[in-house]
């Protein structure tokens, strides 16, 4: 049935992707508590607000523009 073709599928993913299986590891390990990385937060920033505010006065102009 399509639900058995779906599962095969998905274990010939698991199988011949390394990323796959590792995370496929992490979901099915035992481990009370997994150590992971921060992820990076982008906070604001002179640069940031100026390339935001240059881009919003395009778009803006781009649409009042428009006829």
């Amino acid at each position: 049935d399509s639900e058995s073709r779906r599962m095969k599928t998905a274990k010939a993913i698991v199988d011949s992707n390394p990323e796959a299986r590792f995370w496929k590891g992490m979901a099915l390990s035992k481990k009370k508590s997994i150590k992971m990385p921060q992820r990076q937060f982008l906070g604001e920033s002179a640069e940031l607000n100026s390339a935001i505010h240059e881009r919003l006065i395009k778009e803006v102009t781009a649409i009042l523009d428009y006829k």
